[in-house]
């Protein structure tokens, strides 16, 4: 656009200012017109007359157009993130369209807790309890962290005890227990195809790679092979509507365990909280 500026400016610097108009697709036709003339404009007019023109460049012209007609070789990418949730993707990707639930604000955070926000309570004793120390006495793991800063005191008094409970007493925990490897909370990076994010990617993009980012609630090893556990807190009539609703997101999580810790994975459970019960989504046949 500047070189354009220059060629045609330039030789009528002397006469006036110069403003010119490029129609696109228009086969490289300008439209020009003189403003701000300084001087008389018929003997300007007659200058240009009897001025002798310029053989035309046709190789200026040739790579004038090149430039025009030059597109961004990546344009068909230009619509998707280079990072994306692995939660946020599976909810995208879902027909499901739930409510979603905002922060409290901070001036409300001594009110009692609504059943969403304690439900997240439940959720973060699950994710940071030591589960031998809450065998032995769940009531001190909670105070320890309440003590520790993992939960605020209105989320351990909002902790629903029975199924809290139930979790720890729960044969998944004791599964956990004797496992080879506990993960809890491992977060990941990892690179997926352009068209698991979005599938109407066209060729030839459908390969690029866009970093998925998530953090599975529970992974552990047992034979040698992985079982990834997701906590919901969703409060469905039938358990089954969980495994429909976020299949998806165990199964990114599969893969990118898969990829991170290199072994494979053989069941893919979500901890339904509300109703105390595990739900298959994936099992390896």
């Amino acid at each position: 656009l500047e070189f354009r500026r220059v060629l045609f400016r330039s030789p009528l610097r002397a006469y006036a200012e110069l403003e010119v108009d490029h129609e696109p697709q228009s086969d490289f036709r300008f439209t020009c017109r003189v403003i701000n003339t300084p001087f008389d404009s018929d003997e300007v007019s007659e200058n240009v007359e009897n001025t002798e023109l310029p053989e035309v460049n046709d190789a200026v012209i040739e790579v004038l157009k090149q430039h025009d007609a030059y597109r961004y070789p990546y344009e068909g990418l230009n619509r998707l993130p280079v990072k994306v949730a692995a939660s946020v993707l599976a909810h995208q990707q879902s027909r499901d369209n739930r409510e979603r639930y905002l922060n409290r604000p901070a001036f409300l955070s001594r009110e009692k807790l609504n059943s969403a926000e304690k439900g997240t309570a439940l959720h973060a004793f699950m994710q940071f309890a030591d589960f031998t120390a809450a065998r032995r006495d769940i009531v001190a793991q909670l105070k320890a962290l309440s003590d520790g800063g993992y939960l605020t005191s209105a989320q351990a008094d909002s902790i629903d005890m029975q199924r809290a409970e139930r979790f720890i007493e729960s044969d998944l925990v004791t599964r956990c227990l004797n496992a080879d490897a506990v993960y809890k909370e491992y977060r990941f990076n990892v690179r997926i195809p352009a068209h698991t994010v979005d599938p109407k990617v066209e060729e030839p993009f459908r390969d690029e790679p866009v970093i998925l980012q998530g953090a599975v609630d529970l992974a552990f090893v047992e034979d040698g092979e992985l079982v990834i556990v997701d906590y919901k807190t969703d409060r469905v009539k039938r358990a089954e509507i969980l495994a429909e609703r976020y299949a998806k997101q165990l199964m990114l999580y599969k893969g990118a365990m898969e990829e991170c810790l290199g072994l494979p994975v053989k069941e893919c459970l979500i901890y339904s909280i509300h109703q105390s019960v595990e739900v298959p989504v994936y099992r390896k046949s």
